[in-house]
């Protein structure tokens, strides 16, 4: 989905559903206080829910490589977490660094704006979108992966800062390139 199909989405939901919203609050904890009860503790009090979905990302403060500091001077550099759409980026070809979610969507719009985008890739793992047929979340939700706790994982520090895997959900999901050798 692209921003405005988010938008519309969500206040559709609000407006069906009518579910609790409370804006300008920042969570500073969440706690099970008994068997199947959740505890979110805010700003403007507590909550309480048998599911949470906990859905900041990462990297929600910008980190800049020190090595930005020697591009030259009128090279404009943009921070995903500061970018908005492809109109305010100035005219010409733009390079995007990182193949992170937000970096292969900004490509994608980008693209699809009609600019031309080079996109620096690092190590980050392919998955293929879609596999025989099914979205990979799906597989990954069946299999049990997405259940898994932390502590079920040999080194639970390594699992937190693993590469999440690209794959866009636009327009109903693109298909990325696969490993040579998949089934």
């Amino acid at each position: 989905m692209v921003r405005d199909e988010t938008v519309r989405y969500l206040e559709e939901h609000v407006a069906l559903f009518a579910p609790p919203l409370v804006e300008g609050v920042s969570a500073t904890g969440l706690h099970r206080i008994a068997r199947g009860v959740l505890e979110l503790t805010t700003t403007r009090g507590g909550f309480t829910a048998e599911q949470a979905v906990v859905a900041t990302g990462p990297h929600h403060t910008p980190a800049i490589p020190r090595m930005a500091e020697r591009l030259p001077g009128p090279i404009e550099r943009i921070h995903s977490f500061r970018y908005r759409d492809p109109d305010r980026l100035p005219d010409g070809a733009v390079l995007v660094v990182g193949t992170g979610q937000s970096g292969c969507q900004i490509a994608e719009a980008l693209h699809l704006a009609g600019r031309q985008v080079h996109l620096a890739v690092g190590s980050a793992p392919r998955v293929a979108r879609f596999y025989r047929g099914r979205d990979c979340v799906a597989w990954l939700d069946e299999t049990g992966h997405c259940a898994r706790g932390l502590d079920s994982f040999d080194d639970a520090s390594a699992v937190r800062m693993r590469v999440n895997h690209y794959a866009t959900g636009r327009d109903g999901g693109r298909e990325g390139p696969a490993r040579p050798g998949a089934v």
